[in-house]
């Protein structure tokens, strides 16, 4: 019995016309392919903004060993700008863009790390980072619970000149809570020529 030689199809003259049409036969299937009757398209669902996610409820986990920590960033507005906005409900300021607002959960006794970089423009970034620390005091389950946090904000500058981009301390703080406010913490920082606002929560299940 005869066998098909493809090799030998593509050595005729005319092979290679006989190899493209049966190419662009078989990518004319392809595209006129109809899925079964039990596939569909799953349904795309839109991003949830910034400010929504920002917007819902920030409760403490019903996991005794865990804590949560939220960091808001708020563009307030231009340094020029000397008056201070009057202050809002839960500590937002009441005016100005909000630019981040990540929620982290972590074990008591382990640092939780949030980073941000915020683009200003083309030539500038805003840094964040943030550390903060749960630690359960005295030997209760839901025992009191003490907060380190670490805060610093860096801005990086690209430069023609330069062999890379440059990085300027903004601002840095430290300190220890005994336990954290109702209200969140509130920093307010410039770079260059504009202010922002940063602000911190933190909850975690004390039995209270």
């Amino acid at each position: 019995m005869p066998r098909f030689d493809p090799w030998a199809l593509a050595r005729s003259p005319r092979g290679h016309a006989i190899v493209a049409a049966a190419a662009a036969a078989c990518a004319l299937a392809l595209a006129d392919f109809d899925p079964p009757a039990l596939v569909r398209e799953a349904a795309r669902t839109a991003p949830t903004p910034v400010g929504a996610t920002a917007d819902l409820p920030f409760k403490a986990p019903s996991d005794p060993d865990a804590a949560k920590v939220r960091v808001r960033l708020f563009a307030v507005g231009p340094a020029s700008d000397d008056t201070d906005p009057p202050p809002a409900s839960n500590g937002v300021p009441p005016r100005g863009t909000l630019l981040g607002a990540p929620v982290v959960t972590t074990v008591v006794g382990v640092e939780a790390h949030v980073e941000q970089a915020v683009r200003l423009d083309s030539n500038r970034t805003l840094l964040l980072h943030a550390a903060i620390m749960p630690t359960r005091r005295g030997k209760r389950a839901r025992g009191p619970i003490t907060w380190s946090v670490r805060v610093h904000a860096d801005l990086e500058t690209a430069s023609f000149f330069a062999r890379g981009p440059t990085r300027r301390r903004l601002f840095e703080a430290n300190g220890v809570a005994g336990a954290w406010p109702d209200q969140p913490l509130v920093l307010s920082f410039f770079a260059d020529d504009e202010r922002f606002a940063l602000l911190l929560d933190g909850k975690a299940n004390t039995g209270a």
